[in-house]
């Protein structure tokens, strides 16, 4: 009996047609073998080629072929991914997409691998080809982050801020803005930063910048529109010790005359009113501190601290001086002098805390002559101008003046001795 084999071949539609049909003769319920037949361009599909012969003599076996692609275009993006494009050479080329990457336009097609866009072929080519994407860089964003120096720990810096920037895409990154001297950086200035780095595309570029606290000028003024006593060179922040700071002008001010400021100075305590950055303002007990007086200090970062009197009768006074008596009977300031413990004037004329007058016990040669007080404020430069009261033994009575003193003299004048000869044991 006969048994049909046809053989059907893909279609560039995706469709079969018959491509061969041939009859042959077998016996009934036997398995028979198709022969093996090639197409150019095309490859069988059908793995299995026997077949049943049925007694009806309308046995058919199928034997598929499908197009054989022998062609491909392939993509180089370096962005989106494309999927290949697969076929027989001379089938069309479908639309291809264009890729996308971020930070960049495309711009073509290169074929030949020379930089230069190519047009793709219309038709697939008779060999597989690769076709690279061409970028022009866009423009994208990227960031300063700012950190100051902190003037309650220099050794830290903290991040305050961050500005944006753009640049195109794989360029070296911009010179950080100086930030104005206003705000948190205020005090601050300049130091450093990251080094230039391309610009990703992607937008994550971060360059850090650093600022160091601010040299701030301090000058150290007897009272206000006063001469320099000093003038120091410090960090924003820093703190520097008013007391280490010796005033002397010639008008012998104690070593202790810059006192610290008080926002209110309690009775019976210093007589000098302390540091005042500009006009008022408040610094520390023992030591005066940039960042206190930071709103007196000016754009050029020069600070002005300077003595204030205060016009309070409770105050004892602030100034002790002493002189000791020469051969020729004139007294002349002798040593250093010292500043008056922290009480009323009653202390002044005591030794440190003991309770009795300067001796000769710590003069020696030399007996206490009394003191006198000065009628009015002595402000550490009109000491030739100051009236004084007579010079007086001392007594427990005067604790408070009429005169608003603020200046004790105590002198000293020399013991007399009586000098005894002894010649061979007579007088």
């Amino acid at each position: 009996v006969t048994y049909t084999v046809k053989r059907m071949k893909e279609m560039t539609t995706g469709n079969y047609v018959e491509a061969s049909s041939e009859e042959n003769y077998g016996v009934p319920d036997s398995i028979v073998t198709a022969s093996d037949v090639t197409y150019p361009g095309f490859v069988r599909t059908t793995t299995d080629l026997s077949l049943k012969v049925t007694a009806d003599g309308k046995a058919v076996k199928y034997i598929y072929y499908d197009r054989n692609p022998r062609s491909a275009i392939y993509f180089s993006t370096s962005g989106s991914e494309l999927s290949p494009v697969i076929g027989n050479p001379g089938d069309p080329v479908p639309a291809v997409p264009n890729p996308t990457r971020t930070g960049y336009t495309f711009a073509g097609w290169d074929l030949d691998d020379d930089g230069i866009a190519d047009s793709l072929p219309t038709t697939m080519p008779q060999e597989p080809v690769t076709a690279k994407a061409l970028w022009t860089p866009a423009t994208a964003t990227y960031h300063y982050a700012y950190f100051i120096q902190d003037p309650n720990n220099p050794s830290n810096y903290n991040y305050v801020t961050t500005t944006a920037a753009s640049g195109t895409v794989g360029t070296m990154t911009a010179t950080a803005p100086v930030q104005p001297n206003t705000g948190v950086f205020r005090f601050e200035t300049y130091s450093h930063e990251s080094d230039p780095t391309p610009i990703a595309a992607d937008g994550s570029t971060t360059i850090n910048v650093y600022y160091n606290l601010a040299t701030i000028t301090v000058n150290v003024r007897p009272k206000r529109n006063g001469s320099i006593l000093a003038t120091l060179t410090l960090r924003y922040g820093d703190t520097f010790n008013p007391y280490s700071i010796n005033p002397n002008t010639g008008n012998k001010y104690s070593d202790d005359m810059l006192a610290a400021m008080r926002a209110d100075d309690p009775s019976g305590t210093y007589y000098w009113y302390g540091i005042i950055p500009g006009v008022g303002g408040t610094a520390t007990t023992f030591q005066a501190k940039t960042t206190d007086p930071g709103s007196k200090i000016t754009a050029d970062n020069v600070l002005e601290i300077y003595g204030r009197y205060t016009n309070s009768t409770a105050l004892g006074p602030r100034y002790r001086f002493y002189y000791y008596q020469n051969l020729d009977g004139t007294y002349d300031m002798g040593g250093d002098h010292t500043l008056s413990r922290s009480g009323m004037i009653t202390e002044i004329a005591r030794n440190a805390g003991d309770g009795y007058l300067e001796s000769e016990n710590r003069h020696p040669g030399f007996s206490y002559d009394g003191y006198r007080m000065s009628i009015g404020h002595f402000d550490g430069t009109n000491y030739d101008a100051l009236g004084w009261t007579s010079w007086q033994p001392y007594n427990y009575d005067y604790l408070i003046t009429d005169y608003n003193s603020n200046l004790i003299e105590h002198r000293y004048k020399r013991n007399t001795y009586t000098v005894t000869y002894v010649s061979s044991g007579t007088t």
